[in-house]
């Protein structure tokens, strides 16, 4: 039997394939948690489960000039968001 750390990209992979392109209510929330964190200019921010890199992009939307890095546990999400960039600054 596989170890938990080996079987999590294939589960990640599998529920890739159930999310939508666009998901209203996630940009919410990141909206939300972004004015709440009141981050000031220069912070810098660590997205853990990326997927298409939404956090950046609300957070480059909302004007924040944080440096942000994200990765992606998931080959099929990473596969699926190549080439795309955050438009706000990267560490």
């Amino acid at each position: 039997m596989q170890s938990a750390e080996d079987r999590l990209p294939a589960l990640y992979d599998l529920r890739a394939g159930e999310e939508p392109q666009r998901d209203p209510e996630a940009l919410l929330r990141f909206r939300k948690a972004l004015r709440a964190a009141e981050l000031h200019a220069g912070a810098r921010v660590l997205d853990l489960g990326t997927k298409r890199g939404a956090l950046a992009q609300v957070a480059s939307e909302l004007g924040m000039e944080i440096v942000y890095a994200g990765t992606e546990l998931s080959p099929e999400k990473r596969r699926r968001s190549a080439g795309r960039r955050p438009r706000c600054p990267r560490g």
